[in-house]
């Protein structure tokens, strides 16, 4: 697939995600040029193996939303929280990759693929609540009550935690319990 075009349709998509929340507008324009600047996560889209290894992912992940947060604060004259950059990363990583979770035909090692944070809205975090999935329904009630567009980095970091103490094979699995398909 062409860089331009796997660009565009998951800059389009993350951007779309991360302004859901009344609290996280801004235009379409801004958070596609907040990512096109964003140079390790634009090559992305013609090197699909630039990913970090799993045990540094994490630190990658901060250090690139940290920087959109930036970016999109400076673009827009705003405060922009953790939690909305965050989502524009994780939308994006999942609009690349999406067609390799869970594929044995994935062109890049699974352990990568399982590392990537899913997307996190209230949605999500009210089904794992109902569900209690993993014994946990104080914690994801406690995460969905903050609203993921205000979390900080210390919020989202502890919900990212708990995902990986319920999936041990892979973070994206816990969007099955995701509803908002339906």
């Amino acid at each position: 697939m062409n860089k331009e075009y796997r660009f565009r349709y998951a800059a389009w998509t993350a951007t779309t995600a991360a302004t859901s929340s009344p609290l996280s507008r801004f235009k379409t324009e801004i958070g596609v040029n907040a990512l096109r600047a964003a140079q390790a996560l634009y090559d992305l889209c013609d090197n699909l193996e630039g990913l970090p290894a799993p045990q540094h992912f994490d630190a990658w992940h901060l250090t690139h939303t940290r920087s959109l947060k930036k970016v999109l604060e400076q673009k827009t004259s705003k405060t922009i929280q953790f939690g909305t950059a965050a989502k524009l990363t994780n939308v994006y990583l999942k609009s690349i990759y999406l067609p390799f979770f869970g594929s044995a035909q994935a062109p890049i090692p699974k352990q990568k693929l399982d590392a990537i944070h899913p997307p996190i809205d209230r949605l999500l975090l009210h089904e794992l609540a109902d569900r209690n999935v993993g014994g946990f329904r104080k914690d994801w009630l406690r995460f969905r009550n903050a609203g993921w567009s205000k979390y900080t980095e210390e919020q989202y970091a502890e919900v990212i935690e708990r995902i990986k103490d319920v999936e041990k094979d892979g973070l994206w699995r816990i969007e099955r319990y995701w509803p908002g398909h339906q």
